[in-house]
Parts: C-alpha cells; structure tokens; sequence
C-alpha cells in the first residue's frame, strides 16, 4: 500500500508539474505576443509615413494616402498650416484601445496624414495560442503521468514485495522469501541480501528454541531426579527430630523448611513446564466469592492490609488457581516491601479487578513485561537474594491466561510495585 502512495504521489507532482510549467511558459508567450506585434506594427506605420513625407510634392496628397495605404491601416487627411520647426512626425499607441496612431505632417502640401491600426491581430494570435496550447500542455502531462506510473509500479514492485514479506513475517509466518527476479539490479540485490539475513536469523531463532527446549527438558529432568531424595531428607529430618537434643532440632528444622521450600520450587517448575507444554493449563470454572478468597489469603499473612467492602464480590475462573495466583503475588508483594502491604478488590457487572500492591522498590517500567518470565532477575533491590525462586510470577502469569483473565504490573500509589489481576465476573 504505501509503495502504491509513493508511486501515485511521484506521477501526481510529475503531472502537476509539466501542468505548472507549460501554463507558465504559455503565458509568457502569450503575454509576449502582443508587444511585440504592437512595436512591429508601429514600426510598419512609420515606414509608411516617412514614404509620405518622401513624396510629398511629387504627389497629390490623396495619392499619397492612396500609395502608402496598407490593409488593416486607416489613412485620412487634414488641411493645415505647418510651421517649420514642427515636428514631422508623431506616433501614440492607446493602451486601452490597443490603437496605434501616427500622424505625419506634409509641408509641402500644407496637409497631414493620420494612420490609424488596430492590434486585432495579435490578440487573435495569443488566443490562438492559448487555445491549442493549454490542451496541449494536458494532453503531455496526462501522457508522462502514465508513463512515469508504469514505469515506476515496474520500479517499486520488488520493494512492494519487501513490504509484504515484512508484514507476513511480524505476523508470525517463517519460510517465506521473496522470489527475485531481476538480481542484478539495485533491489535484487538488496533482495538477496534480504533473504540471507532471513535464513541467518531463522536458523538463529530455530538454534535458539533448541537450547530453550533443551534447558526445560532438563530442568524438568532434574526437578524429577529431586523429588525423591528431598522427600527422604524431609522425611529422615522429621524422624531424627524424636531424638535429636534442642540444638540439633532447630538444625533440623531449618533443614526441613528449606528441603520443602525446594520441593515447592520443583513443584512449580513441573507445573509450569507442563502448562506450557499443553499450551495453557487445565481449568475447572465456576462462579465464587472471591472476597472471601480474600479473606482467607489474608488471615492466613496477617502482614496484609486488607481492603474490601462488606458485600460479596462474584467471580467466573477456576477458584483454586486464583488462590494461587493471589498467593503467589502475597508472597512476591511480603518479600520487596519496606513496611506495607496492601490487598483490594473491586467489581463491577462484567468484571472483577484485585490489587496488590507494596511500598518497597517497585518495578522500572522497561521491567514490567519481563518480570513474568521464568527466572528473571531484575535489579539488586528485587532480586532473589530476598528469597523468590522466579518462578512466582511466571506461573502466576500462565493461570491468568488460563483463566481468561489479565495480570500485569505498574506503579503502586505506596510508591512500590502493584500487580492487578482483572477477572470475568460472569461466564
């Protein structure tokens, strides 16, 4: 489409161009023709006169007028005195009339003659002009804007076809390439180039995604291979509890927080690696209370500034993964904040909206898109030296879409991060 603009906007300002040019060159031309048909013609009538004054007392006067008459030119004679230092001759040209007038005074015959003629001719002549012309003129710039519209769709057709290989690759298509033509002109070979840097970054992408699968497949793998020897150590720490002495207790139970906190980072690799594997998790729907959700969340961290209105507020999504999805962000919120933590929940008809939000260091907005990906590590200040697996968020991100609903992150009012999970209130 722009090619087409492009090429419609060239063969356009070529037409009103030749238009522009031979309206201006039509005009001088016509504007000249008359001036110079005026001194032509005044310059016709002196000759006339000074014919007069040469036969002046050889002829009559009125075979004079009759000798120097020319077609077009009017000659008519007056009695009168002539004084010797008069001037013979007089011309005037009446800008209005377009009327030349030369007046020759004859001494010897004591008479003079008046040449009138009139510039009919010239302005003829200009409208001529003007009126082949100005068709001309069209008929040129209608031929060149044809012209120049094949030839420059010819020009254009390759980069039109770089533009639709664009829009076919940003639209997730791989594979194509442009069928060049013409490689030896300019754009083939920009063309060839083109299409090589495609198969170069195609042949990235498809590196890329091996390793990616290769990296989940193994972390997988692993997180199969630990299931095993953490519940033994979970379970060997809590028999060794019986007869352990205070000391080595609180030893163990530190290594039993810690062996059930990976267990759950294995759980939540396993779980995600599987909803991506399925495309998107599995779902069981159904309407619920979500602000007594909200509630239980709450009780159970009472670090939690809850805020809710006495009525209940319905939701339409699968109720488990939603406690989860909360949790998730809880724990997220609990980890980065400074002091506080603020949980909300809003609803409308259509649509239920929960706010979590902290006062700790917030989230850049370049990171606000990536921090849903699977071990990210932003900056220091949110990094998983406080204790997030990187995980949280990436699972909680995969259950909203799931569930049909949105989650994203932005600016908290407790100058901290906020995650908002909008929810469908109705099927």
């Amino acid at each position: 489409m722009k090619t087409k603009s492009l090429t419609r906007r060239v063969s356009l300002t070529a037409f009103a161009a030749v238009i522009t040019i031979g309206l201006v060159l039509i005009t001088i031309l016509a504007l000249s023709i008359g001036p110079a048909s005026q001194r032509a013609l005044v310059e016709q009538m002196k000759t006339q006169a000074e014919t007069a004054l040469n036969l002046d007392g050889q002829l009559s006067v009125e075979q004079i007028a009759e000798t120097i008459a020319r077609p077009g030119t009017a000659v008519t004679i007056t009695e009168n005195e002539v004084h010797e230092s008069a001037e013979a001759l007089f011309v005037s040209v009446d800008s209005e009339t377009d009327v030349a007038t030369v007046e020759v005074f004859l001494p010897k015959s004591e008479a003079s003659l008046v040449l009138t003629a009139s510039n009919q001719q010239a302005s003829s002549v200009s409208m001529l002009v003007l009126g082949i012309g100005l068709p001309s003129i069209v008929v040129l710039a209608l031929l060149i804007w044809l012209v120049l519209g094949f030839a420059m769709r010819r020009a254009m057709r390759p980069l039109g076809e770089m533009t639709a290989l664009a829009v076919d690759i940003a639209s997730g298509q791989r594979g194509v390439r442009l069928e060049i033509s013409e490689p030896e002109n300019d754009l083939g070979v920009t063309g060839i180039a083109l299409n090589k840097m495609l198969d170069n970054l195609e042949g990235a992408l498809n590196m890329a995604e091996d390793a990616r699968q290769s990296i989940r497949q193994m972390s997988l793998d692993v997180a199969h291979e630990l299931k095993t020897p953490l519940a033994t150590i979970v379970s060997s720490a809590e028999n060794s509890m019986r007869s352990a002495s205070e000391e080595n207790q609180k030893q163990l139970v530190t290594v039993i927080r810690e062996a059930r906190r990976a267990g759950r980072i294995i759980g939540t690799l396993t779980q995600l690696q599987a909803i991506e594997e399925g495309g998107r998790a599995e779902t069981f729907p159904v309407t619920f209370d979500i602000s007594r959700l909200l509630r239980e969340l709450a009780s159970d961290l009472p670090e939690v500034e809850l805020e809710l209105g006495k009525k209940e507020i319905m939701a339409f999504a699968d109720e488990h993964q939603v406690g989860q999805i909360l949790r998730n962000l809880l724990e997220n919120a609990l980890i980065h904040k400074t002091k506080r933590v603020v949980l909300e929940l809003t609803g409308s008809a259509e649509t239920v909206t929960v706010r979590v939000s902290d006062d700790g260091p917030g989230v850049i907005e370049a990171d606000r898109t990536r921090i849903f990906d699977r071990f990210v590590r932003l900056d220091y200040s949110r990094s998983r030296n406080k204790g997030g697996s990187g995980l949280g968020l990436a699972i909680s991100k995969a259950l909203a879409h799931a569930n049909g609903a949105e989650l994203w992150c932005e600016e908290s009012d407790l100058g901290g991060a906020r995650f908002v999970l909008k929810l469908n209130a109705r099927p």
